[in-house]
């Protein structure tokens, strides 16, 4: 199993996500850094909002989004990074599956590790919230 067992690994796990993709496909390649019992928590107003619990809800809720969404980008504007967590500003940008309409907004994704794993991603648009949140 990998880890990202110190806070500069942690960065740079998350930085490696956004820089080769894994959150624009079937995340196959962020798995072996998910906790078995992650938890992913969409906003209410997001494609597939709630909260999923467990790598295989998770995967799922992606499966969703990308029958949804096609030509998706997370784009990396910033990272910071404090302890278990890791906060990434990211632009993101989409087109609806089998139309010409795209979806654009910015975005704030907050990563909290445990045991070198991801343990908790959660996401909105609200930067100064999360970052709040996050105790930054």
């Amino acid at each position: 199993m990998s880890t990202a067992s110190t806070p500069k690994q942690r960065v740079d796990l998350v930085q490696r996500v956004y820089e080769e993709g894994w959150l624009d496909s079937e995340l196959g390649e962020i798995l072996p850094f998910l906790d078995p019992e992650i938890e992913l928590i969409n906003p209410d107003d997001a494609v597939v909002g709630g909260v999923r619990h467990g790598i295989e809800e998770v995967t799922e809720a992606w499966r969703g989004l990308i029958t949804t969404l096609s030509d998706t980008r997370h784009n990396l504007l910033g990272l910071e990074g404090h302890g278990d967590i890791v906060i990434a500003d990211v632009q993101f940008s989409a087109r609806v599956r089998d139309s010409e309409l795209r979806v654009e907004h910015e975005e704030v994704h907050t990563w909290t590790f445990q045991n070198g794993l991801v343990v908790r991603l959660e996401w909105g648009r609200d930067a100064e919230a999360a970052r709040r949140a996050a105790g930054f």
